[in-house]
This record gives structure tokens, C-alpha cells and sequence, in this order.
């Protein structure tokens, strides 16, 4: 009996491999699909980074901690430039963001 339970849940670990490669090939391929001139995707990244709401965005996630006293002072601690890419070596983005065509034109 053990050997049908064994061999049942291999089954079904397989189909959820498939599936999952599947779903994998499916989401490449649409990210094949959109491409974003260097230049132009400079440009919108500059204007965005240009916004308060993202340089507040930026700041509070640099924020590793705040330390408030009893005497009125703050202490803030922030990530480092090395703990931030220890961080990015070990998530290795599986799935870059998407960038479409954008709707705004380039300066001239």
C-alpha cells in the first residue's frame, strides 16, 4: 500500500512541475514580448525618480531602522550600498520587470 501512496504523490508532484514550466515558458515569452528603447526608458526613469512620492519611496526603503531616546534624539540606521547588492546576489530576479512602449513622447 505504502508503494501506491509513494507513487501517486509522485504523480502529482510531476503534473505540478509541468505545470509549473508551463506557466514559466508562458510568462517568458510575454516578456520577450515588450522591449523599451534605452534611451527612452532613461529618460522616463529620470522623470520618474524627479517625483517626491518615489524619492520618499526610495528613502524609506533604505531605512533599516529608527531609533528613538528618551533624550529627544533619533538615530536612523541605513541599508549599505554593500548590503543592497548581497541582497539583489541573492534573490537573482527571476522575473525582471516589464516596461511596454510608452505613451509619452521623447523630448526633443
Amino acid at each position: 500500500m505504502p508503494t501506491l501512496e509513494v507513487s501517486h504523490r509522485y504523480k502529482q508532484e510531476e503534473a505540478k512541475k509541468k505545470e509549473s514550466e508551463a506557466r514559466l515558458a508562458r510568462q517568458k515569452t510575454v516578456v520577450t514580448e515588450f522591449k523599451v528603447d534605452l534611451e527612452e526608458f532613461r529618460y522616463l526613469m529620470r522623470l520618474e525618480l524627479l517625483r517626491e512620492e518615489t524619492q520618499k519611496a526610495v528613502l524609506h526603503a533604505l531605512i533599516e531602522e529608527i531609533v528613538v531616546y528618551s533624550d529627544a534624539r533619533v538615530e536612523v540606521k541605513y541599508r549599505s550600498e554593500t548590503d543592497i547588492k548581497l541582497q539583489q546576489k541573492r534573490l537573482k530576479v527571476l522575473n525582471p520587470p516589464v516596461f511596454g512602449p510608452s505613451r509619452r513622447s521623447k523630448p526633443r
